[in-house]
């Protein structure tokens, strides 16, 4: 990946974290800050980009944090939920790993997707309805302001919807979400690349977001031409 882009990247987490010099070098960074949005409200939040490394804390937990730190833990271990455990302590909640994929997407056009089209279409419901209220919601289709884009299967139904969502720094945040029994199929990669399409065209950049356990996912991302650089935790302590 060229510097440039890399800098663009974390551009966007370093805005997000709230510090000024988080990511511009390799280490660990830690930004004190009750604001910070690498995580929920109340929560620390950590993303890694190759060997940079942004920490957030609220203001309550920064002893967790520089206690953790004080142990000089390897830098994969900020962003696994055994590493998060080994050095700051058993977590009472945790979200992620997530592993964080960038790219422009594929540089040849894909036919057979439909769109874009509203999230409240119905047949963006219909997709929705056929997927477990957890995959929804990771998904985050819904909340995509590019439209969405659909694949559909041999008797016309939909079962594959993408579109994204536009972060700073240029940065399209992608969602895809396909019907159980489509999956595997290529119906994915066709909806997914009609919105990484639509993405570059508009001169941002694509970022992909996918649990660690969701192969699937990864997969997808990689047969679109995006690499993983970066993932993100986050995880609220027992106690300060």
């Amino acid at each position: 990946m060229d510097t440039d882009m890399l800098a663009q990247i974390a551009g966007l987490w370093r805005g997000l974290s709230g510090g000024q010099t988080a990511l511009q070098s390799s280490g660990v960074t830690v930004v004190e800050s009750d604001r910070h949005r690498l995580s929920p409200s109340g929560w620390i939040g950590i993303v890694s980009l190759y060997d940079r490394v942004v920490i957030a804390t609220p203001n309550e937990f920064r002893t967790v944090v520089d206690r953790g730190l004080a142990m000089s833990p390897a830098i994969d271990a900020l962003t696994t939920v055994r590493g998060v455990a080994g050095v700051f302590g058993e977590p009472a909640q945790c979200l992620g790993p997530a592993v964080l994929a960038y790219g422009s997407g594929p540089t040849e056009a894909m036919s057979g997707a439909l769109g874009p089209v509203a999230p409240s279409d119905w047949r963006v419901q219909r997709v929705l309805e056929r997927c477990s209220p957890e995959e929804r919601a990771e998904s985050d289709l819904m909340r995509t302001d590019s439209g969405v884009f659909l694949s559909r299967d041999a008797d016309g139904d939909p079962v594959s919807a993408s579109g994204y969502r536009r972060w700073p720094e240029s940065i399209a945040h992608m969602s895809v979400l396909t019907v159980p029994d489509a999956r595997g199929a290529g119906y994915g990669t066709i909806a997914a690349a009609a919105a990484l399409g639509l993405a570059s065209s508009n001169g941002l950049l694509a970022q992909w977001r996918a649990a660690e356990d969701n192969q699937g996912s990864q997969r997808l991302a990689g047969s679109l031409g995006l690499t993983v650089i970066g993932r993100q935790l986050s995880f609220r302590p027992r106690s300060s």
